[in-house]
């Protein structure tokens, strides 16, 4: 919230490397990697550094502990940054 509302920041957040496994596996503040990733996911993590959300995200859909729009929105973001950055822009120096 304070982030994204009271700082605009537009950016993307990316979790420290393993941080959102650490949850669940060595911290054990979450009951599982699902619920590890939507709670990560639920508070504005955008992208893992690590696997957990590429490895455990469609669990955690599919068990409740995120919903698509939470998921639409961390896409939003990385895709944002790189449509701001010009990733998707036609490249001039095809010209051939």
């Amino acid at each position: 919230q304070k982030l994204r509302r009271e700082w605009n920041f537009r950016g993307y957040v990316v979790s420290d490397c393993w941080a959102i496994n650490n949850i669940y596996e060595h911290h054990r503040y979450a009951n599982s990697h699902e619920e590890a990733v939507g709670m990560s996911v639920r508070a504005g993590v955008d992208l893992d550094c690590g696997d957990t959300i590429q490895g455990y995200g469609m669990q955690a859909l599919e068990g409740g502990f995120m919903d698509v729009e939470d998921v639409d929105v961390a896409l939003g973001n990385l895709l944002g940054v790189l449509m701001e950055v010009g990733y998707f822009d036609e490249d001039d120096d095809d010209d051939d």
